[in-house]
């Protein structure tokens, strides 16, 4: 059976550091310091040795556009409804005659 082996203290009686410390949100939000991610640092590094290179071509971000500023595309969107509704319409007026009045309307119409 493996035991636990406190040879790394010098002084054994002496008391633990830490034993009183508590690792709690406030105490690690008080933190002084904090590490960034991964990315961060490689891209630090990286930029140390080579500098990046000249983005002012790039255009600035565009906000998004919310619904209510689509203009002729909202428009569009209004007639694909109207055009949606009317064609549920008229197939619950062809369900509701059966099939047998309907292919007697065709008949007597063409």
């Amino acid at each position: 059976m493996a035991t636990l082996d406190d040879s790394h203290n010098t002084t054994p009686n002496e008391p633990d550091p830490f034993e009183g410390l508590v690792l709690d949100e406030d105490f690690v939000r008080g933190a002084t310091h904090q590490e960034g991610s991964a990315r961060a640092r490689l891209l630090a590094s990286k930029w140390q040795r080579e500098p990046p290179e000249d983005t002012s071509w790039r255009p600035e971000p565009t906000p998004p556009r919310r619904w209510y500023e689509r203009g002729p595309l909202r428009r569009r969107g209004v007639r694909r409804a109207v055009l949606a509704v009317a064609v549920v319409a008229v197939l619950l007026v062809l369900a509701q005659a059966g099939p047998a009045d309907v292919l007697g309307w065709i008949g007597n119409h063409v």
